[in-house]
């Protein structure tokens, strides 16, 4: 107090402003970090929304495939029908062609649903919303699949072609199919000869060849651990992995 006492009143105010702006200066930077951690505590919050929402909506389409009120549906899949009407088209339109010199190679058509998995796969590749652990093993179960059907259905399409315009289906060779009389799963010839001597196209034989293809391909997919029920298992697997994930950060365990 006497040191106080003996100090001019110029250098009080001097230490009194140097206190003030001090603690003017501690208040600003305590706010200023308080303010921050709320902003921060904001964005997270908003950021973990975004994530839960997205691997969500990822679970929910790969199960959706398995679920009989979902328009995904596996079974109403028609991807390898429409491969197989597309071909018969280009062979109805070109029988004269193809009959007289067996020349006419009509393109084969991809896979429509390899080609749905692959674009799903691109959308989520990159999805700064889904944790990598997660993305990583949905896009390698997505693109193995898609790219095995891809090779499967080309191989088997392209195998029927070829039997069909050079070989007149005699010589199909029928690889796997899933059933124990294999001589009842021969495609048929397509093209018939009517009584004038005339060809015509045989609609029934078209329908039960989308059948034969169908059954010769799935028995391949299953050979190659893509087959429905083995993709069900893979799905249900992932989204076990999704709930122990999310579980390591449940305040309440």
């Amino acid at each position: 107090m006497v040191v106080l006492l003996n100090l001019s009143l110029d250098c009080i105010l001097t230490v009194t402003q140097i206190m003030f702006y001090i603690v003017a200066s501690v208040v600003a930077i305590l706010t200023f970090r308080s303010a921050r951690k709320g902003l921060l505590n904001t964005v997270n919050t908003e950021y973990y929304k975004k994530v839960l929402g997205k691997v969500e909506e990822l679970s929910e389409e790969l199960i959706s495939e398995f679920d009989q009120n979902s328009p995904n549906y596996w079974i109403k899949n028609k991807g390898i029908e429409q491969s197989i009407e597309r071909i018969h088209d280009d062979m109805v339109q070109n029988k004269k062609l193809i009959l007289t010199n067996k020349m006419f190679m009509p393109g084969v058509p991809v896979d429509y649903f390899s080609i749905k998995l692959m674009n799903f796969v691109n959308k989520i590749k990159s999805d700064p919303f889904i944790p990598s652990e997660i993305r990583n093993q949905v896009v390698k179960h997505l693109e193995h699949r898609a790219i095995t059907m891809q090779r499967i259905c080309l191989e088997e399409l392209n195998n029927y072609i070829n039997n069909v315009i050079h070989n007149n289906l005699e010589d199909y060779v029928i690889a796997k199919a899933p059933v124990t009389d294999r001589s009842k799963l021969k495609p048929s010839n397509i093209y018939k000869r009517s009584v004038d001597n005339s060809i015509h196209i045989d609609n029934e034989a078209m329908r039960h060849n989308v059948y034969i293809l169908e059954n010769i391909i799935n028995g391949k997919l299953y050979d190659n651990g893509c087959g429905v029920s083995q993709v069900e298992d893979e799905v249900h697997k992932i989204r076990l992995f999704i709930q122990s994930y999310f579980e390591k950060y449940n305040p309440q365990k």
